[in-house]
């Protein structure tokens, strides 16, 4: 049901804000909306709480946020309909959203030690050439890893490490 809520109202902000010519502004707002709140777990509680009235939460968010653009409006709405529970969920979707319009795939790299400025663009460069997309590189350092690069886009996952060569090499012993 979340799932379903989230991509309904995502999916609206993302045609309005189509419709408006503000698709990265509304991207920017809603994603620092989301750091905000995100950050301060009690604002987002005492947005929801029911014995306040609507007109209180409202001031609260023209407190937090300025009543310049769509996204303050969506949040509004949100606040007035009890939905700001998916909000990070509704985030994530308008997310998925603009990355589609823009011919953006997000990429996750994980590697043992932090990439070098030209590694990263490397990889970049090879993962925009292979998926014929712009490449949002989002960078995990994980040392458990042991070295070498775990790769996740959408559902699917290239494990390059040596931990999982590791893993493949016992799983292999133990069959045989």
């Amino acid at each position: 049901m979340m799932e379903q809520v989230s991509k309904l109202y995502a999916d609206a902000l993302f045609e309005l804000s189509k419709d408006e010519n503000c698709v990265n502004l509304v991207y920017d707002k809603i994603n620092k909306y989301r750091e905000v709140l995100v950050e301060h777990k009690d604002l987002q509680k005492l947005l929801s709480v029911p014995t306040i009235p609507l007109a209180d939460k409202l001031n609260i968010l023209s407190k937090f946020f300025k009543n310049d653009s769509i996204a303050y409006n969506f949040l509004c709405v949100l606040v007035e309909k009890k939905r700001l529970n998916y909000f990070e969920s509704i985030v994530d979707e308008y997310n998925k959203n603009y990355n589609s319009f823009n011919n953006i795939i997000e990429i996750t790299a994980t590697t043992s030690v932090p990439l070098t400025d030209e590694t990263r663009q490397k990889l970049i460069d090879k993962l925009s050439k292979k998926f014929d997309k712009k490449v949002k590189l989002i960078e995990v350092v994980s040392p458990e890893i042991l070295g070498g690069i775990i790769i996740r886009y959408g559902n699917t996952q290239i494990d390059n490490s040596i931990r999982g060569k590791l893993k493949d090499i016992t799983k292999q012993l133990k069959q045989a």
